[in-house]
């Protein structure tokens, strides 16, 4: 474990919150919870924090569009996170919109991805969640 990981375990730098409840917060939620950005990226209107395993996109006014992790410390408000089943992916939110095993057209990498309305679930070759993201309704 490193000392980022300890941190937010501890809850040192605030306690930490369900990935849902950071959709609309404001930077110094953000900043609280889960630290300052290690870098930042801006493309077409939206700022992209790097803190670590997450990654937090703003939009221009500062409020939270998205939330893309690959730490089993965070989990959505329903308990779900990193190293889970896809079988508790479909107890807990049923069958998703779309599934993507298109390598090419993910984010991190994942063989399989499971598309939600609000939330994208990346599954590695065993069917264990790899990353989650959160965003806004499409």
């Amino acid at each position: 474990m490193n000392i980022v990981t300890a941190v937010l375990l501890l809850g040192v730098l605030g306690p930490i919150k369900p990935l849902d409840s950071y959709i609309m917060a404001s930077h110094s939620i953000v900043m609280e919870t889960l630290g300052e950005p290690k870098d930042i990226q801006s493309k077409d209107g939206v700022v992209t924090w790097d803190i670590g395993t997450t990654a937090v996109s703003f939009n221009k006014d500062g409020r939270v569009v998205s939330i893309t992790t690959t730490s089993p410390q965070l989990k959505t408000s329903a308990g779900v996170k990193v190293g889970d089943s896809i079988g508790a992916v479909y107890k807990t939110y049923g069958w998703p919109a779309e599934t993507i095993t298109n390598h090419e057209v993910l984010k991190i990498g994942a063989p399989t991805t499971l598309k939600y309305q609000d939330r994208t679930i990346y599954l590695d070759t065993n069917l264990k969640i790899m990353g989650i993201e959160v965003h806004t309704k499409a």
